[in-house]
């Protein structure tokens, strides 16, 4: 270290390696007023720092005014605060500081049930603080985030389609950048698998049962592969594409393969805004089912239906804002094959009829 003096003393300090020890860095610094403020909301830490290097220059009277940069290492660094649910241990291979950039690399973190490993990024500071992160593995216990976000009155708007939830999501992959204000301009992709998710909403009749499969998340999309569902006496594997705003589902364009009992179809036709006519009164199964649908209201499906008794049902149809449209509908079993069209508007009806129809049927 050197202080050069004169009528504004200078301190320049360069540093070897140094062991820090969190709980007595955080007592002392606390003491500290003109610091104080500075720890926020961190109510106790524990573990150990390495700083491998360190360089402070400054006028030695104006602490608030050093250039520092800093290099090391942590572990087993705990973190406790008023506002995480848990503490939060950390263990970093290595991070950098400098008043241009703070990075981490290796970062590894745990809180609760929840988890992430092998995180990258870094953070400009500036006059408008820019996230970037590069990579990153994670295991959520989505109960235990949801109730944390849930607290915080910011969150509470978000997430109030969403009740309660239970179960993991494991995320493989996640990349984000944006500022760090911002989280509505942030850019990001992930890419993961939900493990038994239980979401329960106002908008659903009964819980919602995500039990396997992948999904792909960037700004506005959610892509799904294989996605395996559950609800009410209803059971599908879902591939295909959300689109979402915070303000809830704006559409979908999706593949679906389903079995499904009177209680969801009953659901569905309520749902898609389908006659009441359409009755369903035994278990169905449901290939090469592709329904499309907007919150405009617009909505396609097109599908193949299989009976408990052996009756087939292909089935195509279109619902505008004032019109449904069955543009194709064929029945078949042992005895009858039918083929017709229906349309129906507010005030008319047309329909088209060929085939041979059973009362049986």
């Amino acid at each position: 270290a050197r202080m050069d003096r004169g009528p504004e003393p200078r301190l320049a300090v360069r540093s070897g390696t140094l062991f820090l020890h969190a709980a007595e860095m955080h007592g002392w610094l606390a003491s500290l007023k003109p610091v104080r403020t500075h720890l926020g909301e961190i109510a106790s830490a524990g573990g150990s720092i390495t700083i491998s290097s360190l360089s402070v220059n400054g006028p030695a009277q104006s602490p608030e005014a050093w250039a520092v940069s800093a290099a090391g290492s942590s572990d087993s660094l705990t973190v406790s605060s008023p506002d995480l649910p848990e503490a939060l241990s950390l263990s970093c291979r290595s991070f950098s500081y400098d008043p241009e950039r703070i990075s981490v690399k290796g970062l590894s973190a745990t809180m609760g049930h929840s988890s992430v490993a092998g995180l990258e990024a870094h953070l400009d500071p500036g006059a408008s603080p820019h996230l970037d992160i590069r990579s990153a593995q994670a295991a959520i216990d989505a109960g235990e985030i949801h109730r944390w976000l849930a607290s915080k009155e910011k969150m509470q708007t978000p997430l109030r389609k969403i009740s309660a939830i239970s179960g993991n999501i494991i995320l493989s992959t996640l990349a984000l950048k944006g500022p760090l204000s911002t989280p509505g301009e942030w850019q990001f992709m992930t890419t993961g698998m939900a493990d038994d998710l239980v979401i329960r909403s106002p908008s659903l009749p009964d819980r919602l049962v995500l039990r396997r499969g992948k999904f792909t998340l960037t700004p506005g999309l959610i892509v799904l592969d294989s996605a395996r569902v559950g609800m009410l006496d209803a059971a599908a594997t879902l591939s295909g594409t959300l689109m979402v705003s915070p303000e809830g589902l704006r559409g979908m364009d999706v593949l679906i393969a389903a079995n499904m009992g009177p209680a969801g179809m009953q659901w569905i036709k309520t749902f898609a805004g389908l006659p009441q006519v359409l009755k369903v009164q035994q278990r169905i199964a449901l290939s090469q089912g592709h329904f499309v649908g907007s919150d405009k209201g617009a909505l396609s499906f097109q599908g193949e239906i299989s009976t408990q008794e052996g009756r087939t049902l292909s089935l195509g149809l279109v619902r505008q804002e004032k019109e449904l449209k069955i543009n194709k509908l064929e029945i078949r079993d042992a005895v009858s094959r039918v083929s017709l069209t229906l349309g129906l508007r507010k005030r008319s009806w047309e329909t088209t009829f060929s085939g041979r129809l059973d009362l049986s049927t």
